[in-house]
Protein backbone atom coordinates (compact mmCIF):
# COMPACT_ATOMS: atom_id res chain seq x y z
CA UNK A 1 0.00 0.00 0.00
CA UNK A 2 2.50 2.53 0.97
CA UNK A 3 4.66 1.79 -2.31
CA UNK A 4 1.69 2.90 -4.53
CA UNK A 5 1.24 6.10 -2.39
CA UNK A 6 5.10 6.94 -2.55
CA UNK A 7 4.79 6.31 -6.77
CA UNK A 8 1.81 8.59 -6.84
CA UNK A 9 3.25 10.94 -4.55
CA UNK A 10 6.69 11.20 -6.86
CA UNK A 11 4.33 11.46 -9.95
CA UNK A 12 2.74 14.23 -8.64
CA UNK A 13 5.93 15.70 -7.25
CA UNK A 14 6.94 15.59 -11.29
CA UNK A 15 3.61 16.91 -12.66
CA UNK A 16 3.95 19.69 -10.04
CA UNK A 17 7.27 20.41 -10.80
CA UNK A 18 6.42 20.41 -14.72
CA UNK A 19 3.51 22.95 -14.19
CA UNK A 20 5.31 25.16 -11.71
CA UNK A 21 8.24 25.24 -14.45
CA UNK A 22 5.71 26.01 -17.01
CA UNK A 23 4.28 28.80 -15.17
CA UNK A 24 7.54 30.16 -14.05
CA UNK A 25 8.39 30.30 -17.84
CA UNK A 26 4.83 32.22 -18.64
CA UNK A 27 5.39 35.03 -16.30
CA UNK A 28 9.35 35.72 -16.85
CA UNK A 29 10.64 34.68 -20.36
CA UNK A 30 6.82 34.80 -21.95
CA UNK A 31 5.69 37.59 -19.99
CA UNK A 32 4.47 40.20 -22.88
CA UNK A 33 3.01 36.97 -24.74
CA UNK A 34 0.98 36.15 -21.23
CA UNK A 35 -0.62 39.34 -21.11
CA UNK A 36 -1.51 39.47 -24.24
CA UNK A 37 -2.98 36.33 -24.67
CA UNK A 38 -5.22 36.93 -20.98
CA UNK A 39 -6.32 40.29 -22.41
CA UNK A 40 -7.15 38.72 -25.69
CA UNK A 41 -8.67 35.31 -24.67
CA UNK A 42 -9.76 36.24 -21.10
CA UNK A 43 -12.76 33.12 -21.24
CA UNK A 44 -9.71 30.66 -23.34
CA UNK A 45 -7.22 31.17 -20.81
CA UNK A 46 -9.28 30.57 -17.38
CA UNK A 47 -10.18 26.80 -19.33
CA UNK A 48 -6.70 26.60 -20.15
CA UNK A 49 -5.40 26.49 -16.73
CA UNK A 50 -7.97 24.32 -15.82
CA UNK A 51 -6.51 21.54 -18.48
CA UNK A 52 -3.27 22.28 -17.39
CA UNK A 53 -3.79 21.61 -13.81
CA UNK A 54 -6.21 18.71 -14.22
CA UNK A 55 -3.67 16.98 -16.68
CA UNK A 56 -0.58 17.51 -14.93
CA UNK A 57 -2.12 17.15 -11.35
CA UNK A 58 -4.91 15.19 -11.73
CA UNK A 59 -3.97 12.05 -14.80
CA UNK A 60 -0.37 12.76 -14.95
CA UNK A 61 0.29 11.17 -11.27
CA UNK A 62 -2.08 8.36 -11.89
CA UNK A 63 -0.23 7.27 -15.20
CA UNK A 64 2.81 7.03 -13.56
CA UNK A 65 1.86 5.12 -10.59
CA UNK A 66 0.72 2.30 -13.14
CA UNK A 67 3.97 2.78 -14.89
CA UNK A 68 6.06 2.40 -11.63
CA UNK A 69 4.59 -0.32 -10.82
CA UNK A 70 4.39 -2.65 -13.86
CA UNK A 71 6.98 -1.25 -16.04
CA UNK A 72 10.09 -0.05 -14.46
CA UNK A 73 12.99 -2.18 -13.78
CA UNK A 74 14.26 -1.85 -10.27
CA UNK A 75 17.30 -2.97 -11.04
CA UNK A 76 18.68 -0.96 -13.55
CA UNK A 77 20.68 2.32 -13.60
CA UNK A 78 20.11 5.04 -16.33
CA UNK A 79 20.48 3.97 -19.80
CA UNK A 80 20.81 6.21 -23.13
CA UNK A 81 19.54 3.94 -24.86
CA UNK A 82 16.54 3.17 -23.62
CA UNK A 83 16.18 6.81 -22.79
CA UNK A 84 16.23 7.31 -26.61
CA UNK A 85 13.81 5.03 -27.32
CA UNK A 86 11.53 6.19 -24.95
CA UNK A 87 11.59 9.76 -26.88
CA UNK A 88 11.14 8.23 -30.02
CA UNK A 89 8.50 6.08 -29.06
CA UNK A 90 6.82 9.29 -27.36
CA UNK A 91 7.56 11.61 -30.56
CA UNK A 92 6.41 9.34 -32.63
CA UNK A 93 3.06 8.09 -30.78
CA UNK A 94 1.91 12.04 -30.83
CA UNK A 95 3.40 12.45 -34.21
CA UNK A 96 0.74 9.90 -35.48
CA UNK A 97 -1.97 11.02 -33.10
CA UNK A 98 -1.85 14.45 -33.66
CA UNK A 99 -1.76 14.19 -37.35
CA UNK A 100 -4.43 12.31 -37.29
CA UNK A 101 -6.42 14.36 -35.07
CA UNK A 102 -5.94 17.27 -37.95
CA UNK A 103 -6.75 14.78 -40.75
CA UNK A 104 -10.05 13.06 -38.89
CA UNK A 105 -12.56 15.59 -38.79
CA UNK A 106 -14.55 13.70 -35.75
CA UNK A 107 -11.57 13.74 -33.80
CA UNK A 108 -10.35 17.08 -34.47
CA UNK A 109 -12.72 17.85 -31.26
CA UNK A 110 -10.36 16.67 -28.93
CA UNK A 111 -7.71 18.54 -30.31
CA UNK A 112 -9.72 21.76 -30.82
CA UNK A 113 -9.51 23.93 -27.90
CA UNK A 114 -5.73 23.63 -28.25
CA UNK A 115 -5.94 25.44 -30.98
CA UNK A 116 -7.30 28.58 -29.41
CA UNK A 117 -4.51 29.70 -29.12
CA UNK A 118 -2.74 30.23 -32.67
CA UNK A 119 -1.17 33.43 -33.42
CA UNK A 120 0.60 34.23 -29.50
CA UNK A 121 1.51 31.50 -27.09
CA UNK A 122 3.45 30.71 -23.79
CA UNK A 123 4.70 28.00 -22.72
CA UNK A 124 2.25 26.43 -20.56
CA UNK A 125 -0.31 26.56 -23.20
CA UNK A 126 1.67 23.14 -24.12
CA UNK A 127 -0.35 21.45 -21.61
CA UNK A 128 -3.81 23.46 -22.36
CA UNK A 129 -5.25 20.59 -24.27
CA UNK A 130 -8.38 17.96 -23.50
CA UNK A 131 -8.24 15.53 -21.06
CA UNK A 132 -8.66 12.98 -24.16
CA UNK A 133 -5.98 14.34 -26.22
CA UNK A 134 -3.47 14.61 -22.84
CA UNK A 135 -3.99 10.95 -22.47
CA UNK A 136 -3.48 9.64 -25.31
CA UNK A 137 -1.47 11.33 -27.25
CA UNK A 138 1.07 12.32 -24.15
CA UNK A 139 0.69 10.08 -22.02
CA UNK A 140 -0.38 6.65 -23.80
CA UNK A 141 3.23 6.89 -26.31
CA UNK A 142 5.22 7.05 -22.84
CA UNK A 143 3.32 4.09 -20.93
CA UNK A 144 3.86 1.84 -24.41
CA UNK A 145 7.84 2.56 -24.57
CA UNK A 146 7.91 1.79 -20.16
CA UNK A 147 5.85 -1.61 -21.62
CA UNK A 148 8.15 -2.37 -24.51
CA UNK A 149 11.76 -1.57 -23.39
CA UNK A 150 11.47 -1.72 -19.55
CA UNK A 151 13.04 1.06 -18.19
CA UNK A 152 14.88 2.20 -15.17
CA UNK A 153 13.08 5.07 -13.15
CA UNK A 154 16.00 7.20 -14.10
CA UNK A 155 15.56 6.31 -17.99
CA UNK A 156 12.11 6.81 -17.91
CA UNK A 157 12.20 10.21 -15.63
CA UNK A 158 14.74 12.10 -18.13
CA UNK A 159 12.61 11.04 -21.06
CA UNK A 160 9.44 12.61 -19.26
CA UNK A 161 11.56 15.72 -18.61
CA UNK A 162 13.46 16.15 -21.59
CA UNK A 163 10.14 15.79 -23.75
CA UNK A 164 7.90 18.06 -20.77
CA UNK A 165 10.67 20.95 -20.84
CA UNK A 166 10.57 20.35 -25.25
CA UNK A 167 6.85 21.08 -25.18
CA UNK A 168 7.41 24.25 -22.88
CA UNK A 169 10.16 25.57 -25.66
CA UNK A 170 8.14 24.85 -28.64
CA UNK A 171 5.21 27.06 -27.22
CA UNK A 172 7.57 29.99 -25.97
CA UNK A 173 6.55 32.71 -29.00
CA UNK A 174 10.05 34.61 -27.68
CA UNK A 175 11.86 31.70 -29.54
CA UNK A 176 10.15 32.02 -32.48
CA UNK A 177 13.13 33.59 -34.34
CA UNK A 178 15.65 31.20 -32.86
CA UNK A 179 18.12 29.07 -34.71
CA UNK A 180 17.39 25.12 -33.66
CA UNK A 181 19.16 22.51 -34.42
CA UNK A 182 18.27 20.81 -37.56
CA UNK A 183 16.31 17.62 -37.05
CA UNK A 184 14.06 18.76 -34.24
CA UNK A 185 11.20 21.04 -33.90
CA UNK A 186 11.62 24.30 -33.60
CA UNK A 187 9.34 26.88 -31.79
CA UNK A 188 9.31 28.43 -34.74
CA UNK A 189 7.63 25.41 -36.85
CA UNK A 190 4.97 24.83 -34.31
CA UNK A 191 3.95 28.40 -33.73
CA UNK A 192 3.59 27.79 -37.59
CA UNK A 193 1.41 24.91 -37.05
CA UNK A 194 -0.71 26.92 -34.98
CA UNK A 195 -1.04 29.45 -37.43
CA UNK A 196 -1.88 27.55 -40.63
CA UNK A 197 -2.89 23.85 -39.08
CA UNK A 198 -2.34 21.66 -41.69
CA UNK A 199 1.97 20.99 -41.41
CA UNK A 200 4.18 20.56 -38.76
CA UNK A 201 2.73 17.60 -36.81
CA UNK A 202 5.57 16.74 -34.75
CA UNK A 203 6.10 17.74 -31.52
CA UNK A 204 8.31 18.07 -29.06
CA UNK A 205 11.78 16.64 -29.87
CA UNK A 206 12.35 15.36 -33.18
CA UNK A 207 11.19 16.58 -36.31
CA UNK A 208 9.70 13.54 -38.11
CA UNK A 209 8.02 15.70 -40.39
CA UNK A 210 11.10 16.97 -42.27
CA UNK A 211 12.29 12.82 -42.10
CA UNK A 212 8.67 11.96 -43.84
CA UNK A 213 9.05 14.72 -46.76
CA UNK A 214 12.82 13.63 -47.13
CA UNK A 215 11.75 9.44 -47.31
CA UNK A 216 9.28 10.23 -49.30
CA UNK A 217 11.52 12.68 -51.89
CA UNK A 218 14.34 9.73 -51.56
CA UNK A 219 11.98 7.55 -53.15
Amino acid sequence: MWSYLISYIKGLCLGGAMCITSYIMDYTVSYKSQQAILKEKTDSFAQAHQYIVHNLIGISPIAYLVVDKCFLSPNQSFSIFHYMCLLLTQNLGYFFVHREMHRNVSLYGYHKFHHTFDHILAPSIGFAVSHVEFCVAYMAPFIIGAFIFRPSEASFLAAICTVGVGNLLIHTYELKDVPWMPGLISPNKHITHHEVRNKHYAAPIFDFDAALDYVMVDL
